[in-house]
């Protein structure tokens, strides 16, 4: 009855560390999300959303919006 060494308490032990690693990771992923590259070109999209409704509702001029356009597609 010698067999392949922890047996059956074993084998639960390695599955109960790997769940708990596997929490931690998951966890630490919710805590601290990466950033990527689409939510910069997300804001960006954002700055000309706000910029088009400035425009449309007359607080700023043609020549301001031209120009705020600019610097934002550049």
């Amino acid at each position: 009855m010698m067999g392949f060494g922890m047996g059956y308490s074993g084998f639960w032990m390695i599955i109960f560390w790997i769940a708990i690693i596997a929490t931690g990771i998951l966890a630490a992923a919710a805590l601290f999300p990466r950033v990527s590259s689409s939510s910069a070109s997300k804001k960006d999209d954002d700055a000309m959303v706000i910029l088009r409704r400035r425009f449309a509702r007359g607080e700023i001029s043609k020549e301001e919006y031209q120009t705020m356009r600019h610097e934002l597609e550049n």
